[in-house]
């Protein structure tokens, strides 16, 4: 993804953040039977054990990339640890 394309994605989301909220207050209240049934204390339980074993996977796999890459002395998974730094940051800003 080239960076026009990451420029205008965060601009589209910060505007549904604040547009929504704005001009449709009725689908973030607590009268949106979807969201009352759908999210409830099982669901956060759910997410609570699922994220911290995702993040603590992906900081495994990132460490482990380091450490090849020390053994090999050249930075052949810059890539890759760039996409894994960027998962776990979209996954936990996701959460808020």
């Amino acid at each position: 993804m080239n960076r026009a394309i990451q420029g205008c994605t965060v601009v589209v989301v910060i505007a549904l953040w604040v547009i929504i909220p704005l001009c449709a207050p009725w689908l973030l209240n607590g009268k949106n039977i979807l969201l009352e049934k759908f999210i409830n204390e099982q669901l956060i339980t759910l997410l609570s054990i699922i994220v911290p074993i995702t993040l603590a996977s992906t900081a495994n796999l990132f460490l482990a990339l380091n450490a090849l890459e020390e053994r090999l002395e050249k930075q052949v998974f810059y890539n890759t640890r760039t996409t894994i730094k960027k998962s776990a940051y979209w996954l936990i800003s996701l959460l808020f």
